[in-house]
């Protein structure tokens, strides 16, 4: 069972919430689309990647000493998966109607989760550490090779001799990186979550 999390929404992710659906239509696979057949499995392994980056923040085996709800959220801001996810008419304030058609939104979306999903885990692997890579890369692998069949498959590159010590800098700043993930996991489980239901009528 997915721990409750209580988190300032931003507008944005709410305008999600309302949005995005209407645009979730016609067959999915590839990049810029969903592995066909597979949303419902998308919605539980986007909710499996959530719970793994909530559980990795709290591990003081991880972070030593480091609380990581009270530090800085640190978002990827080479994407726009929050605002190619909103319809243009939302971004400019006149309401939810102009999505509702657009194709063109639904790719650019997709192409900002998988762009962000391949951030995170590039930074992860970087970082090293055989707990998070054991947990939040491999829910990240799982998601995206179950979900965009395009992305690449490998869980992890690896190996016992990359694993390394951190000092309290990494440690802290691996912690806003994370946030900042937990915030944009939510986002791509809603989002993958609208996907599924709207499929699901059809």
């Amino acid at each position: 069972m997915l721990p409750n999390i209580k988190l300032s929404f931003i507008p944005g992710l709410l305008l999600v919430q309302f949005c995005f659906q209407p645009a979730m239509t016609g067959p999915l696979g590839g990049l810029d689309k969903l592995s066909p057949g597979n949303n419902g499995v998308c919605v539980t392994f986007s909710r499996a990647l959530l719970w793994n980056i909530t559980e990795a923040m709290a591990l003081d085996s991880v972070f030593k000493g480091i609380n990581c709800s009270e530090q800085r959220i640190k978002m990827n801001t080479r994407t726009s998966t929050v605002s190619a996810c909103l319809p243009p008419d939302v971004q400019m304030g006149t309401g939810c109607a102009g999505f509702q058609n657009s194709n063109h939104d639904q790719k650019e979306c997709l192409r900002n989760v998988v762009a962000d999903l391949e951030h995170y885990k590039a930074l992860l692997q970087e970082y090293a550490d055989p707990t998070l890579d054991s947990t939040v890369v491999r829910a990240i692998s799982d998601l995206t090779e179950h979900c965009f069949s395009a992305s690449p498959t490998n869980p992890s590159t690896l190996k016992n001799s990359d694993f390394r010590d951190h000092t309290f800098d990494e440690r802290l700043q691996m912690c806003k990186i994370l946030k900042g993930f937990q915030v944009r996991a939510i986002t791509i489980s809603r989002i993958l979550s609208y996907i599924s239901a709207d499929t699901s009528k059809k």
